[in-house]
């Protein structure tokens, strides 16, 4: 992937990745591979983006399987006391996760959080500028994905809030994130939120620092206003159609009626498989429609050299 456009973190956060945030990559780098990999997502980065909240974290998403488990202390302690030399700070250990409280004496929290697991999509992370070097950053509909999927169930008031900006920020971000999870979830996670709306509302008003008057509304309600974001986002329709050699259109109708449409790379079935990952489609057909994956990849190529018969219709329900 190519550099792209510079991505400047919000502060606490900007200082706290470049002075401690690659000094623990490089301490992780020596543990396990020189060539581990890392993407920086979290509410950071959609701070850094819609400027809607202040964040003072940093959370580092690493692969499956990377091995963040064989740093644990009961494999020795030679990775916890390098992380206190270049850190003055003890690690802390969950289940493919490590955590590192870098609060200054006095200070607003701050921490750097590791965790190993798939991302979903699993395409859709970009590389930019930041802090004066190249990185990997996870893209908005990933990060939000990470939120519903991982804990909406338990989810911090600041998720809500990012779930009810986004709906206004990035919506093609919100419905990927929405759709990758099934409608299950989501009704559990309406049913939730709502029941625990008074405590979201007291909790908006200590958490959410530095948030712009024009979000004032949603920090108020910002249960009903989450709630309403995800109800809005799921999918109840999808048509996909020939727009021109090797190309397909994917246009979704949301159930506040909203439509988007997405161009789909058809030249080979592993790049139509990306363009439907990338897109959050995929995950959508998984968990809503079982089967009509496999369906679309047949009529596809039965349509090929007929493009004017539609390759998948549903109607609006």
């Amino acid at each position: 992937m190519a550099t792209r456009d510079a991505l400047v973190l919000p502060e606490p956060a900007a200082t706290l990745w470049a002075t401690k945030g690659r000094a623990i990559v490089a301490v992780v780098r020596a543990h396990l591979h020189e060539k581990t990999a890392y993407k920086i997502g979290g509410g950071t980065v959609l701070a850094a983006r819609w400027g809607h909240r202040r964040s003072t974290d940093v959370d580092l998403k690493l692969e499956p399987k990377t091995g963040l488990n064989a740093l644990s202390p009961r494999f020795g302690d030679e990775f916890q006391r390098e992380i206190h030399r270049v850190t003055g700070r003890w690690p802390r250990f969950r289940q493919d996760q490590i955590s590192i409280d870098l609060t200054p004496e006095g200070g607003e929290p701050q921490k750097i959080d590791l965790f190993e697991g798939p991302t979903t999509p699993a395409r859709g992370h970009t590389r930019v500028e930041l802090a004066g070097r190249p990185e990997t950053v996870l893209s908005s509909a990933q990060i939000l994905t990470g939120k519903l999927a991982g804990r909406a169930l338990h989810a911090p008031v600041r998720d809500l809030f990012d779930v009810a900006v986004a709906r206004r920020e990035d919506r093609r971000a919100l419905e990927i994130a929405v759709n990758a999870c099934s409608n299950d979830l989501t009704g559990s996670t309406v049913l939730k939120w709502l029941e625990a709306g008074d405590a979201y509302r007291e909790d908006a008003t200590e958490d959410l620092l530095d948030v712009p008057a024009r979000y004032a509304d949603i920090c108020e309600q910002v249960a009903e206003h989450a709630v309403q974001a995800l109800k809005d986002a799921r999918y109840r329709a999808l048509d996909i159609e020939w727009s021109g050699p090797d190309r397909l259109t994917a246009r979704t109708t949301a159930m506040d009626g909203a439509m988007r449409s997405e161009t789909l790379d058809a030249t080979t079935r592993g790049t139509l498989l990306d363009d439907l990952e990338e897109h959050g489609l995929r995950a959508w057909l998984d968990h809503e429609r079982p089967g009509v994956e496999n369906h679309i990849l047949r009529r596809v190529e039965e349509t090929r050299d007929r493009r004017q018969l539609p390759v998948y219709e549903e109607t609006p329900r």
